[in-house]
């Protein structure tokens, strides 16, 4: 009569589970490693989105006070204020534009600083000078 077959692996019926467990573990550790690249993308392309968005308003401060100036040569500058609504976005944001008389000639220096507010972040700044 013959006798079964065992292979090893029968033979050892902890190594199977050992295996199962290490591969699981392997995976888990490549999807969060994933997940965690994806997260960072995510960031750095809102956050980019987010300075762009700051560089747009700082030269569209610029435009505000030289229209501002041609038609009232006494504008010292404003605070601005953009809503949430008017950026389309989840925040808003404040544009301070200050004109500074230079010395030494009749040239003035507009100087726009944007502070984008976004929700559970610091805010995004940006600063832009332009003589006038």
């Amino acid at each position: 009569m013959r006798q079964p077959h065992h292979s090893k692996l029968s033979q050892r019926p902890g190594f199977v589970m050992i295996a199962v467990l290490v591969l699981l573990m392997v995976t888990a550790a490549l999807a969060t490693g994933w997940t965690t690249s994806v997260l960072q993308g995510r960031r750095l392309a809102r956050l980019q989105h987010q300075q762009r968005q700051a560089e747009r308003l700082a030269e569209a401060a610029v435009a505000r006070a030289v229209a501002r100036l041609n038609t009232e040569p006494n504008y010292t500058g404003e605070v601005w204020q953009v809503s949430a609504v008017q950026l389309g976005q989840e925040y808003g944001a404040e544009v301070q534009i200050t004109i500074d008389a230079t010395d030494g000639d009749d040239a003035q220096r507009i100087i726009a600083q944007v502070a984008l507010s976004p929700i559970a972040d610091s805010p995004v700044r940006h600063t832009i000078s332009h003589r006038f």
